[in-house]
């Protein structure tokens, strides 16, 4: 099945999933596992950017920034399987070439799927369940 066919049968399924476009290859995450999801964060977290940089000092740190990020989004790509290391880490190297806008357009994607509402959503039906059962008649 090619890789259109795939995509339209997820989605008529209501398969969730995001794909992105990183070095002018399409890419798909799936919803992240919470140990995916760390793997991902740790990578974000050496980011070191400051919100009111000037445009020289935000072009100084590039390089070292966008392989923080390309490794974050590699390992989310990668997704929870047994090689994930080594699979992340070729998708690392073919998504280095990736623009500053594919970066940003995908990160702001990620962040939107990812931003946790479904789970918040079950944690609190969760709760409301939990107190209908030990509410006393």
């Amino acid at each position: 099945m090619n890789q259109a066919a795939r995509l339209i049968s997820s989605s008529i399924i209501d398969e969730d999933f995001l794909t992105v476009i990183l070095a002018g290859k399409p890419y798909t995450i799936w919803p992240p596992t919470i140990k995916v999801l760390c793997r991902a964060i740790k990578s974000f977290s050496g980011v070191d950017a400051e919100d009111q940089a000037t445009l020289l000092q935000s072009l100084s740190g590039l390089e070292e920034n966008s392989s923080y990020i390309i490794d974050g989004l590699s390992k989310l790509i990668a997704g929870d399987v047994e090689d994930w290391e080594a699979k992340s880490i070729s998708i690392a190297k073919n998504i280095s070439s990736c623009t500053g806008f594919e970066l940003k357009k995908s990160m702001i994607s990620v962040t939107d799927f990812i931003k946790g509402g479904d789970f918040f959503d079950c944690a609190i039906l969760a709760k409301d369940l939990a107190e209908m059962a030990a509410k006393q008649k």
